[in-house]
């Protein structure tokens, strides 16, 4: 069955109100889900933002298994032009996950909802196809209807599309299925041409975020692969090979979405509760070190044992912590880091960055970084953080991500120069990994000790 049609709910309102909507599964939250749909299918009070005990316990909603879903509660925005809404309902039952999708022009799109004229048929939920004809700056989208007009020789465009309102819209590709927005209404009053107005599910999305509801996951934060071409880009095709093999075989039920989950704003630097999740070079460059990990380790990681090998929460056993920095100068990231996050930083922790463009070295030395916070010594002072007292200065090495890509092809175009075998190249492409690592923990504990505060 298609996950339009399982994922779909019929919605009887207060008053006249009745609709579609689509549930989405939230697998982070046990037994709440979110029912998406039009606010107008919940009242017809357009106005209303407000929904009493009462009120929510006379709203109906079921599934398509005739399954009756509690609501918990109602989260409207308050701009009445925004006509959706989101219903936290809670329930046993275990939907199919769907990620979200920004949608784009003349993108194929499929709605299924329970029209009015289907009422009275055991079957009374039908999907409908079209296009994404145009983005509307307000947040909505145009649809296209596949066969052209909606109305017919019986009924007239509104009588045709009468309960199709809150239907979830899905994109339908070679990878899956994809919710993209929520249906709402007629394009026009008469749906001229056979066009219809949905919201874009990016605004709902947004709308989530600001109201600090748990977010709809986007296709970009359900699996590493999209980010794996990043790291092949203009690879040897024996390291292409090699990265492939160690991703698929030891890298196991980590996604995106599970490390954003424990780290939230403090993925980036300086912390950030609204960066941008979607950043290629984010994730590429969490991948790039966890591949490493994997790799110089021999080891699988997996949600069990991750914290083991880079830190996402307290009781993690790992000093190695990663972040994402806008930052244009090594200099400017530290600073950033001894600042902001003083409190959470521990002494010898291995710090890993990455960055679209950073000058600066890619590794500084401990005097390199000594110096830097010298500079800053005002700032951490002012929040009760004298550096001058030995034992409250933490030393830590600092690593740009590139520094450990640049060092690797350097040792390896110098041993690929000769005919090598692909296990010849996995075995000297760990053993540079294991140099390298080495090194950035000896530097840490060797250095950190060298190092005078000065008085």
């Amino acid at each position: 069955m298609e996950v339009f049609r399982k994922l779909a709910v019929k919605i009887t309102g207060l008053g006249q109100a009745k609709g579609s909507g689509c549930i989405y599964e939230l697998d982070n939250q046990k037994g709440i889900k979110y029912v998406l749909t039009a606010q107008h299918c919940l009242t017809n009070e357009l106005t209303k933002r407000n929904f009493t005990r009462e009120e929510m316990d006379f709203i109906k909603i079921v599934d398509q298994e005739n399954n009756e879903l509690n609501i918990d509660s109602i989260n409207i925005p308050v701009d009445c032009d925004l006509d959706f809404a989101i219903v936290e309902i809670k329930t046993s039952k275990n939907y199919q996950n769907v990620n979200i999708l920004s949608p784009e022009r003349n993108m194929t799109c499929t709605y299924f909802g329970f029209p009015k004229y289907l009422q009275n048929d055991q079957n009374s939920g039908e999907p409908m196809t079209g296009n994404i004809l145009e983005l509307i700056d307000t947040g909505y989208m145009t649809i296209q209807n596949e066969h052209g007009h909606l109305d017919d020789g019986e009924n007239d465009a509104k009588d045709n599309t009468v309960g199709f309102s809150g239907s979830g819209v899905y994109h339908i590709n070679t990878t899956g299925s994809y919710l993209i927005g929520i249906l709402v209404r007629l394009r026009g009053a008469k749906g001229v041409h056979g066009r219809l107005q949905a919201i874009n599910i990016s605004i709902i999305n947004e709308f989530l975020k600001g109201q600090n509801l748990c977010e709809l996951v986007p296709f970009e934060l359900s699996k590493f692969d999209m980010y794996l071409d990043e790291i092949l880009d203009e690879q040897h095709d024996k390291v292409k090979m090699i990265i492939k093999k160690n991703f698929r075989d030891k890298i196991v039920d980590i996604n995106p979405v599970f490390i954003s989950e424990k780290l939230r704003e403090k993925l980036f630097m300086p912390y950030e509760f609204n960066g941008n999740l979607l950043n290629v070079k984010l994730w590429e460059g969490w991948l790039r070190l966890i591949i490493y990990i994997c790799l110089y380790k021999n080891t699988k990681i997996e949600a069990s044992n991750i914290n083991e090998h880079i830190f996402l929460e307290e009781h993690s056993t790992s000093n190695k912590r990663f972040y994402y920095s806008e930052a244009k100068r090594m200099a400017t990231f530290v600073s950033d880091l001894y600042a902001g996050a003083y409190k959470e930083i521990k002494d010898n922790d291995l710090i890993f960055v990455n960055s679209e463009n950073i000058k600066g070295p890619k590794a500084p030395s401990q005097d390199v970084i000594h110096s830097i916070v010298l500079q800053i010594d005002d700032v951490m002072y002012e929040h009760g953080i004298d550096i001058s007292i030995d034992k409250e200065y933490k030393k830590i090495r600092v690593v740009h991500i590139d520094y450990i890509l640049e060092e690797l092809e350097t040792e390896l175009i110098k041993f690929m120069a000769c005919e090598r075998s692909t296990r010849e190249i996995e075995q000297k492409f760990v053993a540079c990994l294991n140099k390298l690592f080495e090194e950035c923990e000896y530097i840490i504990e060797g250095e950190a000790t060298k190092v005078e505060v000065d008085k």
